[in-house]
């Protein structure tokens, strides 16, 4: 008898004890640190993220509050967030690409080529401009430069945009080629100034002597003074380019590639 006595206590303190050590475990232990915690809800949060690539063309805020009605539309259409992503140029977008980072991108048709065969990332929509699926690159000058002919920039300085672009590099250089004029061994100084803004402010400005961009960057730049834009001349326009295509990550799933192209062959 005394005996049982004596076990009633000890299994009541190791019943105490399981009890104990099973709350220990399960809300210590098992559960999640608050580092895991916040790690799941981003990693919840990113998956509810539609994150859209681009290299500016034009100054990123003043970008950025023009696509405010896009993304608006875009989340209404989707039912997730839009978040654009920018890269300083097109190499680190094709990276970006590489890592995944985005989900739909918006790039030039020589950087495409190179990101779908470095990252997979496929085509599924191309814009239509004033009618056109295709666009051109302009060189330009000021008016009072004394330039006009592309014979007349021998000797002279020039900027282009992006060695990843199609419009602000590669297609003037082989337009500058057939007429025989070598970047590398006819102009003074060449820059490459990042975006196509870059390069119509530099030739406004009179930093460098003429420039190659989109056809009709001059618009885009001034657009708040318009009258800016007579005081450069267009001395030569490239053969047509395919405009630039939006394009998604091969994992993306197929649904959501589906409902963005809806969105964005419903804007007409």
């Amino acid at each position: 008898m005394k005996r049982i006595r004596w076990l009633i206590p000890v299994v009541l303190i190791l019943l105490l004890a399981l009890i104990l050590g099973g709350y220990y475990y399960y809300n210590f232990i098992k559960a999640p640190l608050p580092s895991q915690v916040i790690e799941r809800a981003r990693a919840k949060e990113e998956k509810e993220v539609l994150v859209i690539g681009r290299v500016p063309a034009e100054n990123v805020v003043r970008l950025l509050k023009r696509s405010q009605p896009l993304i608006r539309y875009l989340e209404k259409e989707l039912g997730m967030r839009v978040r654009f992503q920018f890269a300083r140029d097109y190499e680190a977008m094709i990276k970006g690409m590489e890592k995944k980072i985005y989900d739909l991108v918006h790039l030039g048709p020589k950087s495409y080529v190179k990101g779908h065969g470095r990252a997979g990332y496929y085509a599924i929509l191309k814009p239509i401009r004033h009618g056109s699926a295709t666009y051109r690159s302009m060189i330009i000058v000021r008016k009072d430069s004394g330039i006009n002919t592309l014979n007349d920039l021998r000797g002279k300085t020039f900027c282009f945009t992006d060695k990843e672009s199609a419009s602000g590099y590669l297609y003037p250089k082989v337009l500058l080629l057939k007429k025989g004029i070598g970047p590398d061994k006819d102009f003074k100084r060449v820059f490459f100034t990042g975006t196509h803004d870059g390069v119509v402010l530099n030739v406004y400005h009179k930093n460098f002597a003429a420039g190659a961009c989109f056809d009709d960057a001059r618009k885009s730049t001034f657009r708040e003074e318009p009258e800016k834009i007579e005081e450069l001349r267009i001395i030569a326009r490239t053969p047509p380019i395919s405009n630039e295509p939006f394009a998604v990550r091969p994992d993306l799933d197929k649904k959501l590639v589906k409902k963005i192209s809806k969105a964005f062959l419903k804007l007409g």
